[in-house]
């Protein structure tokens, strides 16, 4: 075979080559990511307040736990915090509700002898991501003569929790 003859085979292997050859482009895919801040807490239950022979006091627990559920994508972390409002808590008793959510920031009073406690803490540093199936628990005092027992009503405190920067 003759240098030209090598020459010109490989010319046309390459010019095949060429015309062969994959073609590609790009494509840009845009992703508008929403904000999320989503909050749910579960109500607990009935909370059962009982008492003992010659006390004044009764005291209670809730039976099973609150569920706390959270996501944020923020670009700082958040805090929660609890409150009793003002028309949210009946009226006539001597109620002590405490609050606590697992691995929060402790117990916080939010209603003392009856009284409104305004907005507390209660979960802070939460980080951009999730906080799932949370234990919240509920603890309770009063007095029998504070808090008298009425067949028609049981006491139903509403509690508001709110994220915050």
């Amino acid at each position: 075979m003759t240098l030209a003859r090598a020459l010109l085979s490989s010319a046309i292997v390459l010019s095949i080559s060429l015309l062969l050859a994959a073609k590609s482009d790009t494509g840009d895919v845009r992703l508008d990511i929403q904000q999320v801040d989503v909050l749910d807490v579960s109500d607990p239950g009935v909370i059962v307040m009982d008492g003992v022979a010659g006390s004044n006091r009764f005291t209670g627990r809730n039976s099973s736990p609150g569920k706390l559920n959270y996501s944020h994508n923020g670009p700082r972390t958040k805090k929660i915090t609890a409150e009793v409002r003002r028309g949210d808590n009946p009226t006539g008793h001597d109620i002590t509700l405490t609050l606590s959510i697992v691995g929060g920031a402790g117990p916080q009073t939010m209603l003392s002898n009856g009284q409104e406690q305004g907005a507390k803490t209660v979960f802070s540093g939460v980080v951009p991501g999730t906080v799932t199936d949370t234990d919240v628990q509920y603890g309770a005092t009063c007095t029998t003569d504070g808090t008298p027992l009425d067949a028609d009503r049981d006491f139903v405190i509403r509690i508001t929790f709110t994220t915050t920067e």
